[in-house]
């Protein structure tokens, strides 16, 4: 006797509990990216690809987009592209993503953190790789968890 197999395909989602964060941390890429393409349209007054209606219109076009720029959050780190303007009166400086800026305050805030309970050099209290440190983030009423991935030799100094 043959053996059928079934009509129907099992379609395996991208979108399950093991790949969570890498869903929402796309997103909050994409978020960013439009929030970058919206400030460009606010500043310049009209759409990407559009022309200037009149001779007096706001100076400056879009000239492509920069280097992707990595941009680390407490949720992970993301890839971004800022957008280049060109011809203004004064230079562009984003406010959705200025200048020079690599990780948001919370970021900057939990890494000295990081560094007190052991994590930079190693620290004979943390033994198991899984264990997990609950850390408060300054200033506000949240906190970040961080798990060790790897236990650290204890250090010579």
């Amino acid at each position: 006797m043959e053996k059928r197999e079934p009509t129907t395909s099992r379609v395996e989602t991208a979108k399950t509990w093991e790949h969570v964060e890498d869903f929402v941390r796309e997103h909050i890429q994409q978020f960013i990216q439009a929030l970058l393409e919206e400030e460009v349209t606010e500043l310049l007054g009209r759409t990407k690809s559009a022309r200037r209606e009149a001779v007096d219109a706001t100076p400056g076009y879009r000239n492509g987009y920069g280097k992707p720029r990595r941009l680390t959050l407490t949720s992970g780190t993301i890839t971004v592209r800022r957008l280049r303007v060109r011809d203004l009166n004064e230079r562009f400086v984003s406010r959705v993503l200025p200048l020079f800026k690599r990780q948001t305050k919370e970021v900057g805030e939990l890494l000295p953190q990081l560094y007190l309970h052991g994590l930079a050099l190693g620290d004979e209290s943390i033994n198991d790789p899984g264990e997990q440190l609950i850390l408060p983030l300054s200033g506000t009423r949240s906190f970040v968890v961080v798990q060790a991935r790897a236990v650290f030799p204890p250090s010579t100094c």
